[in-house]
């Protein structure tokens, strides 16, 4: 081996039985970044499936190689090209594509079905949190909420807004019980606060959100509770839910301070055990001076139950001064 090109420090190994430290004299390729390793056709279709199967090609970053594979691919039909320089797969998930187009993020019904909350019924047109002053004309009858400050995610995310947000647009644009049916469980879930919703309501615009905030409650166990709420309160009644009461436990609503209203789906009775219960806790009720009147899903949904109340109260005109008579005795 020539000394002419053998480092001095390996001489000093040999002699002392043990090896010194690494000298600068190895060369080292430098590390490759993501743009010095050019993806092929199947990396481009793994990467686009991982931003959920949607991307607009900007986000890609891609070289000119790189690019052509990317045409390549949708002139074989393995994707497909949408405005606003979206490429997507063929069978991409429709809410992903509208918000890749828009540059948004899904908002609404769609994004409350997302995080499992309970609706009264399917979501329908899918609402899109878009920047402002960059809407795009509509592609399938999707609405466009504009903000300011729209949260940004990286691609792997699926592109919904956080919870609270998504509560507070449904506060605002729809129906008043469906948006409470959404906001009470995720407030009785303990998923969300009253405050990170209520954050998301300040200015003008959001008067109404606000308004509906206000008539939430986080004790409603279940979406039925939170239309009977809703329905006897519209009609001017006194009513209080998840009242506890001792020796009971908690009744679903109070109206009146004397008259208490239980629900049961259809679910609720499956067996002889729970029909037992339910006749000791009406017979505990009226020991205490209460009187307990029940309804089904179906009294609830279709509105009997505001008139069924209104004439047991009807019915008792003294029973409110009857019962706090007894609690101050």
């Amino acid at each position: 081996m020539s000394a002419l090109w053998t480092p001095a420090t390996l001489t000093t190994a040999v002699t002392t039985g043990r090896y010194p430290q690494v000298t600068s004299f190895l060369w080292c390729p430098p590390l490759l970044t993501a743009h010095d390793v050019v993806m092929n056709a199947d990396a481009l279709t793994s990467h686009i499936s991982n931003a959920h199967g949607a991307v607009r090609q900007a986000d890609l970053q891609l070289e000119r190689a790189e690019r052509r594979r990317l045409q390549a691919l949708v002139d074989s039909g393995r994707l497909r090209r949408y405005p606003h320089g979206v490429v997507a797969l063929p069978d991409v998930d429709k809410r992903v594509l509208i918000a890749r187009v828009h540059r948004g993020l899904i908002t609404c019904e769609h994004a409350a079905a997302y995080y499992r909350l309970p609706l009264p019924s399917s979501p329908k047109t899918l609402h899109v949190l878009t920047p402002r002053g960059h809407k795009a004309a509509p592609l399938w009858g999707e609405h466009q909420h504009e903000t300011r400050d729209l949260p940004s995610l990286s691609l792997s995310s699926f592109p919904v807004v956080p919870l609270a947000r998504c509560l507070a647009d449904l506060l605002c644009c729809a129906q008043e019980w469906t948006a409470l049916v959404a906001v009470d469980a995720a407030l009785q879930q303990g998923r969300v606060t009253y405050e990170q919703v209520g954050a998301y309501l300040r200015g003008s615009r959001r008067v109404l959100g606000r308004r509906h905030l206000q008539r939430t409650s986080s004790r409603a166990r279940s979406p039925l509770e939170t239309l009977a709420r809703v329905q006897l309160r519209g009609a001017g009644l006194d009513v209080v839910d998840g009242v506890e009461i001792g020796g009971v436990g908690e009744v679903d609503l109070l109206v009146a301070g004397w008259l208490v209203v239980e629900l049961d789906g259809y679910e609720y009775h499956s067996d002889m055990w729970a029909f037992d219960h339910d006749r000791s806790r009406d017979r505990e009720l009226a020991r205490l001076g209460y009187t307990s009147i029940r309804f089904t899903a179906n009294n609830v949904r279709s509105g009997r139950i505001v008139d069924e109340v209104r004439r047991v109260l009807a019915a008792h005109p003294g029973a409110a001064r009857a019962r706090m008579a007894s609690r101050s005795a």
